[in-house]
C-alpha cells in the first residue's frame, strides 16, 4: 500500500514501472543517497506562489471615475467619460472634492460641445492647484508668475543698462587709423570712414 500524503502536503505522480517500493524507500528515507529525479507536483497540491492566476481580460466598457465613484454603471453617452477616466481617479478626487459630481455636470453640460475639452482641463487645473496648495489654489499660481515675471523684467532692466554702458565705453574709445599690412582689413574701411 503507497503511503498516504499529509494534508496540505504535494503528491507526487509515479512513472510507469517503478514499484511502490522506490517510493516507499525514497519517502521513509529522506537522506538516501539514491539520485531520483526531482518529483513532479500533480494537480492535488497545494497552489505554487510563484506565478499569479492570470488576471481576467479588461471589460470593454470600463466606467468612467464619476461612474466608479457613484458606483454606477457607465453608460456610452456618460457626458463625463471623456475627461475624467477611470485609470486618473486622482484628477476626478480634486474635482469631486471641490466642486461636487452635480456641479461638474452641470459645468460641463452648460458648455458648448466643442469647448468642453477645455472646460474640464480648467476644471481638473483648478482642482489640482486647490488640492496642492488649499490657501491660494489657483490664485497662487498666477501671483507666483506674476512674481516671475517681474523678477524677469527687472533682470532685464539691468542687463539692458550694464550693456548700454559698455557700448557707451566702447564708443568712448580711440579709433585705431588702419594697418596697411593687414589686406583684410583695408577691404573694409573706405574712404568716407578714413576722413
Amino acid at each position: 500500500m503507497p503511503p498516504v500524503a499529509q494534508e496540505g502536503a504535494p503528491t507526487w505522480s509515479l512513472s510507469p514501472g517503478s514499484g511502490a517500493a522506490s517510493s516507499a524507500s525514497a519517502s521513509s528515507n529522506p537522506s538516501s543517497s539514491l539520485s531520483l529525479p526531482p518529483p513532479v507536483p500533480t494537480s492535488s497540491s497545494a497552489p505554487s506562489s510563484s506565478s499569479p492566476p492570470p488576471s481576467p481580460p479588461p471589460s470593454p466598457t470600463s466606467p468612467c471615475a464619476a461612474c466608479k465613484h457613484q458606483r454606477r454603471r457607465c453608460l456610452p453617452d456618460c457626458l463625463l467619460k471623456p475627461y475624467f477616466p477611470a485609470d486618473e481617479p486622482d484628477m476626478f478626487k480634486n474635482a469631486l472634492r471641490m466642486f461636487g459630481v452635480r456641479k461638474l455636470q452641470h459645468m460641463v453640460r452648460s458648455v458648448r460641445p466643442e469647448r468642453r475639452d477645455a472646460c474640464a482641463r480648467a476644471i481638473a487645473l483648478e482642482s489640482k492647484s486647490r488640492a496642492e496648495d488649499p490657501v491660494r489654489g489657483c490664485s497662487g499660481v498666477i501671483q507666483d508668475l506674476e512674481e516671475q515675471l517681474m523678477d524677469t523684467a527687472v533682470e532685464l532692466e539691468v542687463l539692458l543698462r550694464r550693456l548700454d554702458s559698455y557700448r557707451h565705453a566702447r564708443d568712448s574709445l580711440p579709433q585705431r587709423p588702419p594697418n596697411p599690412h593687414d589686406a583684410g582689413a583695408a577691404a573694409d574701411y573706405s574712404p568716407a570712414t578714413l576722413q
